[in-house]
């Protein structure tokens, strides 16, 4: 889906805006964190609900929480939309070189989130860019090809959301914050 010219001229222009915006990487658990970044793909109602409400139960541990979902259509199902702290793009969203181009993509580029987390369950180019390109100090996600994240969770690739879920819980629960590294990326 996402190959070709238009993908390496894509990620000649991610390279260039990760070196112009280094960051400090800050190991990271859910104890410590208090602003964090969610990026997932909504391509359906129960993959949607199921994000919902772990998005849920990180703002009943006190976190403050902000999520941009992809979803993989030309328009956006007006079920997605209107959700608080969440925003959502599409294809027509997406620029000739697959870079996210809504005005809320560089805003959320752009805050120093605590914690990153990549709830994608295969490999997408604007979500990738989204979080290659953020400041946030811990990446966090699930292993893939191109690896760009802190901490990355292997997980078998038949593996369904609701285990990746509970990894998640698991690792981000007992890692224990240790250092700081700045990064060119």
């Amino acid at each position: 889906m996402f190959e070709g010219i238009k993908y390496k001229v894509g990620n000649y222009y991610l390279k260039k805006r990760m070196q112009e915006n280094p960051r400090m990487v800050t190991t990271c658990n859910f104890d410590t964190a208090k602003r964090v970044g969610f990026l997932f793909e909504a391509n359906s109602r129960e993959q949607f609900e199921k994000i919902k409400a772990y998005l849920g139960t990180q703002v009943d541990k006190g976190l403050e929480i902000f999520a941009i979902g992809y979803v993989d259509a030309d328009q956006i199902d007006d079920y997605f939309l209107l959700r608080k702290n969440i925003n959502f793009f599409c294809k027509k969203d997406i620029n000739w070189y697959y870079k996210p181009t809504p005005p809320f993509i560089d805003q959320f580029i752009d805050v120093d989130f605590d914690l990153l987390i990549d709830l994608s369950m295969r490999s997408i180019f604007p979500l990738e860019y989204i979080s290659k390109a953020s400041r946030a100090k811990f990446k966090v996600g699930r292993q893939i090809v191109f690896p760009h994240l802190d901490l990355m969770i292997t997980i078998d690739e038949n593996a369904t959301l609701n285990f990746f879920l509970e990894q998640l819980e698991y690792y981000l629960t007992i890692l224990k914050p240790v250092h700081k590294t700045k990064i060119n990326q």
